[in-house]
Formats: C-alpha cells, sequence, structure tokens
C-alpha cells in the first residue's frame, strides 16, 4: 500500500523540518495563555519605554513585542477560519457562492473588501482549517510562533493537505515519518497539557452544535477536533484516517454526537465534488443576482461600441489552419501577412469601420486573403466589440485601463523577474530559430486520473494502479502546474506576478465582468471550486502564460 510519506513534495519537507528546527515549546506556551485569555492586554498596552533605556529594557520590550506579533498572527489565523466557517454556513455547507455572500452581505455597508480580498480570506481560512485538521488547533499557535504563517498562507496547490496527511498518518519508515511520531506529536501533546483550549474558544458555540459538536469539547480531543475543521467544504479528498497509535500521546475521546460527520462519512472518497451543485447555479439564494459581485469597479457601466460583422463563425473555410505547417514555409507565410498588415485600410470613424466588416466577406468568407484592416484608438473610447453573423464574440477590445495602473506597468512586470531578463527585440531580424521562455501559472485538469473503477471505501492517496510504479497523487483531482509550486522552479516569480501585479488583475476581472457577463459567469464557475478553495491568479480564468521576449510565427 502507498504510504503517505511515499508522495511528499519538498515544500512539505522544508515546512515541517522548518518548523521544528527550534524548541519553543515552552515560548509558544507562554504566549498561548495570553492568547486565549480573555482578559489579554491589547498591543496598545504594551508599555513603550521610549527615551533613553538601557539595553536589558530595549531587549525585554523587543521580547514582548515579539510576544505580541506572534499572538497577532494565531488571532488573524483564527479570524480567517471563522470567516470561512461563517461562508459556509450561510450557504449550507455546499456550494459556497461567495459572490452573492458578498452582494447580499458585503457590497452594502461602508468601506466594504474586494471581492478579491473576501475570495483569498475564504481560501487562506480553508487552508488553515486543513492544518488543523491534521494536527489539531496548536499546530496553528506553533505555526504563529515560528514566523511560518504568512509563506504557509501564500502557497498555492496541495500543501495545506499534504501536511495534513502526513500529520494525521505518520510512517515510522519514513524519516519526515518518524520526525511526525518523534517530534511535532509530542510537542504537540506538551503544548495540550499547559495550555489547554476548548473548541469554543476557537469557533462559536453556536457554529460548532450545528456542526454536531460539543462547544465544551477540548481541542485536544481528535474526534471533535476531526469533526469540527472537517466540517468545512474544500472541495478536495477527504484526508487520510488518522494513525491512533501515533497520536495516543494527545487524544482524549469524548462521546459526541456528529450527523454532519457521519454522513459526509457515507460519501466515497473518490467524488470530491459530490456536494457541489451544478455549475450553472450560481447561488443557493434565489433573491440574489448570479453574476459576481465587482468591488471596486467604476460607478459607471462600460461604453461599448458593438459591430456586427458578416463574418461566419461556424463556415468550414475559417475552421482550418490557414498558414502552412512546415516550419521555413511557415516563417515566409508570417513574413508575407506581416507586410500586407502595414499596408491595412485605416477607417477613420465606427461607421467606415462597420462597413468594412460588413463588406470583406462574402458568404460569411474573407473576400480575399491580402487585405486587412488597421484599428485606431481613437475610435473608441473605452470597449469596441465585434460579433459574427452568428452575434457570436469574435473580439473584444478595452483601452479603458486607469492610468494609475498603466504607468509602470513594464516596470512592475520587469520586477517579478532577475535583472535583464526582459529584453527589446526587433522581430524582423528573426527567421524562426529565436527560442523563448514561456512560464505556465495553470491549473489543470485534463490530465487527471478519472478512477471509475477504483474502490470507493479507500482513501486515494493509499491506492496503487495495477503493474504501476508510480502513481501521481496530484494528478486526480485538478492540481497547479510545476512553475506554480516546484520549489526549485519558478514558485518565486509568481508569488511575486501574484503580489506586484495583484491590482491589474483585480481590475482586468471586474471589467471582463462588466463588458462581458456571461462569459464571466461561466469562468467564475468553475474558478470557484478548486480544490482546497484555491484562488487562481489571473481569476476567472484558470490559467496565465506569461511569454517571455516572444516572436513567434503564425499559429
Amino acid at each position: 500500500m502507498q504510504k503517505p510519506h511515499e508522495v511528499t513534495n519538498t515544500s512539505v519537507v522544508n515546512f515541517l523540518y522548518t518548523l521544528t528546527a527550534y524548541d519553543v515549546r515552552a515560548e509558544v506556551v507562554l504566549g498561548a495563555s495570553s492568547v486565549v485569555s480573555p482578559t489579554a492586554r491589547p498591543i496598545a498596552q504594551v508599555s513603550d519605554p521610549g527615551g533613553e533605556n538601557t539595553l536589558v529594557q530595549l531587549v525585554q520590550h523587543c521580547k514582548e513585542m515579539h510576544s505580541y506579533h506572534n499572538a497577532y498572527d494565531f488571532r488573524y489565523m483564527v479570524a480567517l477560519m471563522r470567516l470561512s466557517f461563517e461562508c459556509a454556513s450561510m450557504s449550507g455547507w455546499s456550494n459556497v457562492n461567495l459572490a452573492a455572500l458578498w452582494r447580499d452581505h458585503l457590497a452594502g455597508v461602508q468601506d466594504p473588501p474586494k471581492y478579491s480580498t473576501l475570495r483569498y480570506w475564504y481560501s487562506r481560512g480553508t487552508k488553515l482549517a486543513q492544518l488543523a485538521e491534521g494536527g489539531t488547533i496548536y499546530v496553528l499557535l506553533w505555526v504563529a510562533y515560528t514566523n511560518l504563517r504568512a509563506p504557509f498562507l501564500e502557497a498555492d496547490g496541495s500543501l495545506a493537505s499534504d501536511i495534513a496527511n502526513i500529520l494525521r498518518c505518520p510512517d515510522s519508515e519514513s524519516p519526515i515519518g518518524r520526525l511526525v511520531r518523534e517530534t511535532i506529536i509530542p510537542t504537540i501533546a506538551f503544548m495540550v497539557e499547559r495550555c489547554p483550549m476548548q473548541l469554543s474558544d476557537i469557533l462559536s458555540p453556536a457554529m460548532i452544535l450545528a456542526i454536531g459538536v460539543k462547544p465544551s469539547s477540548l481541542c485536544r480531543d481528535l474526534k471533535a477536533s476531526d469533526s469540527l475543521f472537517g466540517a468545512l467544504p474544500k472541495n478536495s479528498f477527504r484526508l487520510l484516517p488518522r494513525n491512533a497509535d501515533a497520536w495516543e500521546p494527545v487524544n482524549i475521546q469524548h462521546n459526541i454526537t456528529s450527523p454532519r460527520a457521519e454522513s459526509r462519512a457515507l460519501l466515497s472518497p473518490l467524488t470530491p465534488l459530490s456536494q457541489l451543485g451544478i455549475l450553472s447555479v450560481a447561488s443557493p439564494t434565489p433573491s440574489i443576482p448570479n453574476s459576481p459581485p465587482q468591488a471596486g469597479a467604476s460607478n459607471h457601466s462600460a461604453t461599448t461600441i458593438l459591430l456586427e460583422s458578416g463574418y461566419d463563425d461556424v463556415h468550414t473555410l475559417n475552421t482550418t489552419f490557414k498558414s502552412p505547417r512546415n516550419r521555413e514555409k511557415n516563417v515566409r507565410w508570417t513574413e508575407s501577412q506581416r507586410g500586407l498588415a502595414e499596408d491595412a485600410v485605416t477607417p477613420s470613424s465606427i461607421i467606415e469601420l462597420r462597413t468594412l466588416l460588413q463588406t470583406m466577406y462574402t458568404e460569411g468568407v474573407r473576400s480575399t486573403t491580402t487585405d486587412y484592416i488597421r484599428i485606431e484608438r481613437s475610435l473608441y473610447s473605452d470597449v469596441l466589440r465585434v460579433n459574427s453573423l452568428q452575434s457570436e464574440l469574435v473580439a473584444c477590445i478595452c483601452q479603458s485601463m486607469p492610468q494609475n495602473l498603466r504607468d509602470g506597468l513594464l516596470d512592475r512586470l520587469t520586477a517579478c523577474f532577475k535583472p535583464d531578463t526582459i529584453k527589446t527585440l526587433d522581430t524582423a531580424t528573426y527567421k524562426g530559430e529565436h527560442v523563448f521562455q514561456v512560464l505556465h501559472f495553470t491549473w489543470y485538469n485534463r490530465h487527471c486520473t478519472m478512477g471509475h473503477d477504483a474502490p470507493v471505501d479507500v482513501p486515494p492517496m493509499t491506492l496503487k494502479r495495477t503493474g504501476r510504479t508510480k502513481t501521481n497523487y496530484h494528478q486526480l483531482i485538478p492540481y497547479p502546474s510545476k512553475d506554480m509550486s516546484n520549489e526549485v522552479g519558478n514558485r518565486s516569480i509568481y508569488q511575486s506576478v501574484k503580489n506586484i501585479l495583484g491590482p491589474l488583475f483585480d481590475w482586468l476581472e471586474v471589467k471582463l465582468e462588466e463588458i462581458l457577463p456571461g462569459t464571466y459567469e461561466h469562468l467564475e464557475a468553475y474558478a470557484r471550486i478548486l480544490p482546497g478553495n484555491n484562488q487562481a491568479v489571473g481569476a476567472p480564468f484558470l490559467g496565465l502564460v506569461i511569454n517571455l521576449n516572444v516572436v513567434t510565427a503564425a499559429h
């Protein structure tokens, strides 16, 4: 049987060894008392030595502030989980529609968060709940006191579930399994003995009761803890069963009634999306519109100029590849077409442009392959849309990006890469020999294992296919590209793109929903059910491809 440690990746190993690098048990327990205490002092009341102070006084002040920083990190993580649980509860614990929740409950309040911000908070709360399901709430406390909150939450993909599975089912024959058994579990046992917490210290008693767990249950009660944190929908497989022998130092069993947990246990681990509604159903609340909200959008609708062309997008001549497939011929053909495009007709008005788009086609097909149209930006101020004969979208051009996003955009993109990565190239000097770098920040699904004939009562990560030496367990459900998740690859670039270009992606999402609401609704229905409630960097698109220093032929 495949063991969890056999499918771990570098990120999991790095995280757990960093977590256990220093013995911080005493510090965590000391700080934890102030975290859960109702009389804990707010940070504003921490004494400021001010003026002239001795080295001892300054060191003591820094130590006190460091402790409050860690306590704040833990409280922030708990707040994210509470938000995620509240969103799931308001959605009936399935088919969580954040767009509807944002519009119905937040859009009208003063200074609401952006919709994309709510999505990220919900995603991060889910990751933390999954980690707590693996190692109890005390793991989050430990993470806070080792400054690992930020790197853990920033990681996209399956890091949270991978770590949780290792914690729940450590194998004594592997180094990482021995680390969990000999260091992590004993440390958690130390913390639960010296800092007992109830589940009601984490979530509201009403929320806990709704899940079917006693609010007075201790956080060390693994059955109660697993039922609570496992109730949050994660669009993924359930975690591996917990190894009772490994976790014996922590566990205290109580009798609890958990109808929701029992009903979840009846679900097949091979159907992670079985609780989701149909994709086209965007909201469990009929009175809420299906299209997602857009925080930060302009106060007026997009000004779109719509042009109907004579192009037939289903004509057989329009569904074939036009350029030669031979590489050398393709390069020559590309150059000839570029020359024709340089002599393109430039209409002086929208009326003239509309006439050209309707007359350049005969029975839906271009009457000549030598004519091109150049569209000047001065013809429209916001959005230009061109439709086919079937009124389907052919092209949509938007030029209304705010000036503050345009200013320095290339500099911000350049800052995501190593120095001198982005270069100025003259495409006319290349004849097909140029090789350029491509980065795929994409969630994949097409190569996933179907598993139709797999047993329904066995966790997928413990299965092996007959006659196969390896099984890629991360491809059983949608998974991120290597450029997003590979420790030695381009993950640092991905994080930089997310952080530095975040406002640009927010605006693009707002604009897309504004000008193409139907398309947006369809795409967003998929983007909001990623495993672990992850959020795609270019939502609602599941993929972002960056071509660096690109020179291409026709394709």
